[in-house]
């Protein structure tokens, strides 16, 4: 069973989903970014088959699940691709290639991401994006 740790990362819910496999001490990170109307849990599905080999980080968008929106909030495409980088700033350490998986508009912003911080992945999937 996965070992979920919640934390917040500025206004943003974010759940850290370590490795269940004891003799992969570091094991490589993928983000999860769900779309509108979603919220963290929408890639649950995908744990069991991942779970063992990759530690997930998975975070509510402003607004979706347990993230409010924040007084004075200013929805835009940048602002959100900021809140996606500061996930990533704040639970994948500078140095480790990533995997990004993004869908709805979680996926357009994922496909933003990757064009500011190519060196930062070590793949990128998009559906619906």
């Amino acid at each position: 069973m996965s070992q979920t740790l919640p934390h917040q990362v500025n206004a943003l819910r974010v759940y850290e989903h370590r490795c269940t496999t004891p003799w992969i001490t570091q094991p490589p990170t993928v983000v999860f970014h769900h779309g509108l109307g979603a919220r963290a849990e929408c890639w649950h599905g995908w744990f069991a088959a991942l779970n063992e080999r990759y530690r997930l980080i998975t975070f509510d968008m402003r607004g979706h699940g347990e993230s409010p929106v924040g007084d004075n909030h200013t929805w835009s495409v940048d602002g959100m691709i900021a809140d996606l980088a500061a996930v990533v700033d704040a639970t994948v350490p500078a140095n480790e290639k990533f995997h990004l998986v993004g869908e709805s508009i979680g996926g357009t912003n994922v496909l933003a991401y990757a064009t500011r911080h190519p060196d930062r992945l070590a793949s990128l999937t998009v559906s619906n994006g």
